[in-house]
């Protein structure tokens, strides 16, 4: 196989990500051609599959020194920073690719998804992906760009539609995926891990969607924790003697408690009620009418024989029912879910 066809055969393996092969493949093409310049971009492509941001750069700037007039490499170049989280010459780097091809859409996209992520550039982010959108009307990375920006610069009424129009023109955009269903809110959990399993499905590799998964992973689990331990709390304090009541209740509840005189004094709340005025309403011939603390008040009527029996609490079986859960979409506290601002880059 000549060089030419297995650099075609690298690009094809690249676009499966079959990124090992590929690089196996293009250490043969470079060792017989070092200065090719568009093998060196394929290369870098490969570390980005890897996840080999450093390598990535070093690849990148070989085949900028070999062809600087290429906006390619300057692309991969910004790409490759932007992993590293130097923006600042992403930036730099993805501008210099715009002065080379002012046409390209590729290279608008690049400059306003690195630009999107310095807040000062924000408006010059979304010009570009404005730009980006008028020159490749269907192309889903242009839209996407737009949705990123437009959350940027404060027009969130057009971040949703942005990311709707890519997933129209590419229903496995999973940077979209993502982002969409970051903006889903009062949604089950179920619904958005549902959405972020989708991305995954259409990119294994994808990190932010995993991460956010495993964020809907532990908010689930810790919702069921809640509501177990809010049932276990409730069926325990509605039986008499149960191991909740006696928690509840304390030392002070019973015969002999202090200040009783051997009376057993009325327990606030062991009916099951949450309020209410502590003394006894009047019958005839029963206790006085006295302040709350006044323990001859609250003394048992003489010949009446108190009931033992309690109201039942809550619903039938002594169990209060749970409180309705918090909105499990609601993910206002503990770590957010993490937007998506980066591409898998494509061939020029």
């Amino acid at each position: 196989m000549d060089d030419t066809r297995s650099l075609a055969r690298a690009e094809a393996l690249v676009e499966l990500r079959r990124y090992a092969e590929a690089e196996s493949l293009l250490g043969h093409v470079l060792a017989a051609r070092p200065d090719d310049h568009r093998a060196w971009c394929v290369l870098a492509l490969v570390h980005d599959g890897l996840g080999q941001a450093a390598r990535m750069l070093e690849a990148a700037n070989r085949a900028v020194a070999l062809a600087p007039e290429e906006e390619w490499g300057h692309r991969l170049a910004s790409i490759a920073l932007a992993r590293l989280r130097q923006l600042e010459e992403a930036v730099r780097a993805a501008g210099e690719a715009v002065r080379l091809d002012p046409n390209g859409w590729r290279t608008h996209v690049q400059y306003s998804l690195v630009a999107a992520q310095v807040p000062r550039l924000a408006q010059d982010a979304y010009r570009a992906a404005q730009r980006a959108a008028e020159l490749a009307p269907h192309s889903s990375d242009a839209h996407f760009a737009l949705g990123l920006t437009s959350d940027a610069t404060g027009r969130h009424e057009e971040v949703a539609e942005h990311y709707r129009q890519a997933l129209r023109l590419d229903p496995e955009h999973v940077n979209a995926l993502n982002n969409v269903t970051n903006l889903e809110r009062g949604t089950r959990l179920g619904s958005k891990a549902a959405g972020y399993a989708r991305a995954l499905r259409a990119d294994p590799s994808a990190a932010v969607p995993r991460e956010n998964l495993e964020l809907m992973a532990g908010q689930f689990l810790l919702h069921l924790t809640g509501i177990a331990a809010v049932a276990l709390v409730a069926c325990g304090g509605g039986r008499r003697g149960g191991p909740a009541a006696r928690v509840l209740r304390g030392p002070s509840d019973g015969r002999g408690a202090a200040g009783g005189g051997g009376r057993r004094l009325r327990h606030q709340g062991a009916a099951g009620r949450a309020g209410g005025s502590a003394a006894l309403p009047a019958v005839p011939g029963g206790p006085r009418r006295g302040p709350p603390g006044d323990a001859a008040a609250h003394a048992r009527v003489p010949g009446r024989r108190r009931s033992r029996r309690r109201r039942p609490v809550g619903r039938r079986g002594g169990c209060r029912r749970a409180p309705s859960p918090r909105p499990a979409g609601d993910l206002g506290r503990g770590r957010p879910v993490r937007p998506s601002p980066r591409l898998t880059p494509a061939f020029s």
